[in-house]
């Protein structure tokens, strides 16, 4: 419930800012893009045959406004797979998890990390020529996120992390027409509780309207 709230909050926030500046001419979009999702789980001090993988293929739906000449607003959903994050421990490895150390007790322990990412932010654009934009963002992620851990004759456990943190974008974009956009962007989100930071590395296209 909590998680809800305060996406509804960032939603909230997103179509008021849209609202305030309905008196301006508002352009509205949506988009779509996937690429490279890079982790730093705070997961460290692996030991011995222990495999930590900290990426993975993820994509995003984004909605958003040109709200003024250089200015737009921006409502993003992240998915984090499963494969986003993912440990890998035989009987006697270790790591380090927000300040304690764990043992596995049997071999072909795994954990994995997956949730979704909602976020609100600015954007400030810079157009470059008829068609090109370079383009900063700066916001707030609301994130909720489950670390699993499964072994086999222990069963499963999953931990559930979540909270309301900074993140910011840089990017390029190219008009191919009035409509159709398409572009790239690296989008770094912090977090807390236990976690540090995702970043996706994306290929986007979006329709203007």
């Amino acid at each position: 419930m909590k998680h809800i709230i305060k996406t509804s909050v960032l939603l909230g926030l997103f179509m008021g800012t849209v609202g305030s500046a309905s008196a301006q001419e508002v352009t509205p979009y949506i988009g779509i893009g996937y690429g490279q999702t890079t982790v730093d789980s705070g997961i460290s001090n692996v030991t011995g045959s222990g495999d930590l993988d900290e990426g993975g293929s993820d994509g995003k739906f984004f909605i958003g406004a040109d709200v003024a000449e250089n200015f737009a607003v921006e409502f993003e959903y992240f998915n984090v797979s499963s494969d986003s994050v993912e440990l890998r421990l035989n009987s006697g490895d270790t790591f380090k998890f927000d300040g304690t150390t764990y043992a596995a007790l049997v071999n072909g322990v795994k954990i994995n990390a997956e949730g979704q990412i909602y976020a609100v932010s600015g954007r400030y654009n810079h157009r470059v020529g008829n068609n090109g934009t370079l383009f900063g963002r700066f916001g707030f992620a609301n994130w909720d996120i489950d670390i699993n851990a499964s072994a086999p004759g222990l069963g499963t456990d999953t931990d559930n992390r979540s909270g309301t943190d900074l993140m910011f974008g840089l990017g390029a974009s190219y008009d191919i027409n009035r409509s159709v956009v398409i572009g790239v962007q690296y989008e770094h989100i912090q977090l807390s509780d236990g976690l540090d930071s995702i970043a996706y590395l994306t290929g986007d296209i979006a329709y203007r309207f």
